[in-house]
Order: structure tokens, then C-alpha cells, then sequence
């Protein structure tokens, strides 16, 4: 009896270590093929960091270069599946031109849309871009800047400013507006006439000399007060492009469209350096596509904007006055070659002519 106990004892032993091994059997398979099963249920991937542009610049929404930040959020969202995320701040709501651009340079926006011309404050070769009469046309500013031209321009900007200029392009030409008052022979309009106006400028080196050279006298003033200086006659005209113009409604206050076509504005899309480099590679690409694609999209619609721009302020009741220009660029021309010669920039200056 007690040897059959003895037998069944061994027996219930055998059995349970023989379960014990053929429960662990398949924790032991999955760690040979390298399987962790102890955390089935989690996810399979913790979720991808996010990264929150501030984009500020100083153009109303109806203007197309807005509508282009608008285009570029859209697809760098789409291209990062929202990795990247862009908060716009249009209008001036965290400054103007120079304000953002130091922004950058603080950490308080980390992009910007601004005329190159107002870059030029911080890097001062910039300004060639607004050297007066300097392109015919928009083509040939492009096949500039994409060549030896621009990518000298951004690395100068860089390394000087600490500002990245992920991208230049041209927008339309700049021309004059003046009160109705402050001309007296719209059909005799010449040179003559615009010496001694009081002409609010863009805040750029090279277009407050040119007006200077024409003998007009500058005024700096920000560009949400063009209006009401017009109105009040604190200034007599104001340069800019058609569409700006026509955002700011010039035709209640201005009457005259003096098409002096004096400088091809040229924009510049910059983002902090410092905020660029904090992108994961993957994001930087798709940053710097997008982009791209958005100023292909601006640029291909640029003429036309112009001109309907023109037409419009033309229906709202303003005249444009048709010029010989040959004296305008007779009288800015020697600021610019004095501005080459002092700046050492005689080798741009033969990246741009070569593309006349």
C-alpha cells in the first residue's frame, strides 16, 4: 500500500512539472524569436514630437502674398502629416518689418515675410535687390536669384544677421501715388515735378536714395499710417506696389499713379536659424518644399494680380500718368554705381547684369 502511494506520489510530481514546462513553452519561443509579450496592448509607437511655428508679418489678409503664407501652411501641415504646425499672425500684430525681423533674431516669431529692402538694415548687400531700374522684368529676376546670386545673398545673410532666408523672389514693380493737390499737369508730368514732394518710402537704403536722387524728400512712416498722412497732407504721395495700394484703399486719398516703376520689389521668407536647426532633418526637407511650392504658386499669378490690381484702382477712379523714363533712371544711376563701388558688391552687381 504504501508502496503504490509512493508511486502515485511520484506520479502527480512528474505530471505537474511536465504542465509547468509545456505553460512556459511559448513564453520561451517567443523569447528565442525575440518577442516581448509582457506589454501586448501598448501601442507600438509613442506619438511623433510636434514642432509650432509663429509666423508673423505685416500684410493684410486680402493681400496675395498673405494668401501665399496661408498656401504654405497647408502644405507643410499636409507634407508633415502636422508635424510641423504654423500659427500666422498677419497684419502687424507682432510688429512690423523691422520689428519681426528682430523678432527672429530673439526668439519672439520664428518666420517672416518681409521686402527685401528692409532686410537690407541687417544685412546690407540686401539692398542691391532694390537698386533702382535694376530688372526689366520679373524673369529675369528669377533666373538671378536662382542661380550663383541668391545663394550668395542667403549665406551672407546668415552669417551676418543669423537670419535664414529660405527663400527671394520678385513681386511687382513700385510706383508713386500722389494727392490730386500736389500735381498741377497730369498730361506734362515730369521729373521736375516730383522734386521737393514729401513722398513716404519704403524703410529701404536703396529706395530712400532713389527718391532722394529724383529730389523728392523721404519720409519714414509705418505703413499702417500711409493713409491718414495722406489725408492730413503730412506727406504728399507714397511708393509702393498696385495690389499694397489697393489694400489700404489709396484711391480715397491719392489720385495720381505716377508709374515711375522705379524698383522691382523683391520678398524674402526668413526663419529664425536657431529655431531651423531645432527640425529634425525629415522636417527641414519638408519645410524647405513647401516653401518652394508655395512661391512657384505666388509667382505664377503674379503678373496677373498686378495688373488687375492696376485696373481696379483705375475703376475706383485714380489716373495712371505714363512717363519717359529715361530721366528717372539717368538721375538714380549714379547712387548705384557709388552704392556697388562703397559695398564691394561690383561681383552681384555682374550676376545681375548678366541676366539683362
Amino acid at each position: 500500500m504504501k508502496k503504490a502511494s509512493k508511486l502515485l506520489s511520484i506520479f502527480l510530481i512528474t505530471c505537474f512539472v511536465l504542465l509547468l514546462a509545456a505553460c512556459g513553452g511559448g513564453n520561451a519561443e517567443n523569447a528565442s524569436n525575440g518577442t516581448d509579450t509582457s506589454n501586448e496592448g501598448s501601442t507600438e509607437s509613442e506619438e511623433k514630437e510636434t514642432y509650432t511655428l509663429k509666423f508673423g508679418h505685416h500684410l493684410a489678409d486680402a493681400h496675395s502674398l498673405s494668401k501665399q503664407v496661408v498656401e504654405f501652411k497647408r502644405i507643410v501641415e499636409e507634407k508633415t502629416d502636422g508635424q510641423v504646425q504654423i500659427e500666422i499672425y498677419p497684419a502687424g500684430q507682432l510688429g512690423q518689418q523691422k520689428d519681426l525681423l528682430e523678432g527672429l533674431k530673439m526668439g519672439t516669431v520664428d518666420m517672416t515675410l518681409v521686402d527685401t529692402g528692409v532686410l537690407a538694415n541687417f544685412y546690407k548687400p540686401m539692398a542691391l535687390l532694390d537698386a533702382p531700374y535694376l530688372f526689366d522684368n520679373l524673369d529675369q529676376s528669377v533666373n538671378a536669384l536662382q542661380g550663383e546670386l541668391g545663394d550668395k545673398l542667403m549665406k551672407g545673410t546668415l552669417e551676418e544677421a543669423q537670419i535664414r532666408a529660405l527663400a527671394l523672389y520678385p513681386a511687382s514693380f513700385r510706383s508713386t501715388v500722389l494727392t490730386e493737390k500736389s500735381v498741377d499737369s497730369p498730361d506734362s508730368f515730369q521729373l521736375s515735378d516730383i522734386a521737393g514732394k514729401k513722398i513716404r518710402t519704403l524703410d529701404s537704403p536703396s529706395v530712400i536714395e532713389t527718391f532722394k536722387s529724383f529730389g523728392a524728400v523721404p519720409v519714414s512712416m509705418p505703413s499702417g499710417e500711409v493713409y491718414s498722412g495722406l489725408q492730413t497732407h503730412v506727406v504728399e504721395g507714397v511708393e509702393s506696389n498696385p495690389e499694397f495700394l489697393r489694400t489700404i484703399k489709396i484711391d480715397e486719398v491719392g489720385k495720381y499713379i505716377v508709374d515711375t516703376k522705379h524698383v522691382l520689389v523683391h520678398q524674402a521668407i526668413g526663419i529664425s536659424d536657431k529655431k531651423y536647426n531645432e527640425l529634425p532633418d525629415d522636417l527641414r526637407t519638408a519645410l524647405d518644399e513647401a516653401l518652394a511650392e508655395s512661391v512657384e504658386w505666388y509667382s505664377s499669378q503674379a503678373v496677373e494680380i498686378d495688373e488687375k490690381a492696376r485696373q481696379a484702382l483705375v475703376e475706383a477712379g485714380m489716373e495712371i500718368i505714363e512717363l519717359d523714363l529715361a530721366p528717372f533712371k539717368e538721375a538714380a544711376s549714379p547712387y548705384t554705381e557709388k552704392f556697388v563701388a562703397d559695398n564691394n558688391l561690383e561681383e552681384l552687381y555682374e550676376l545681375i547684369k548678366a541676366q539683362q
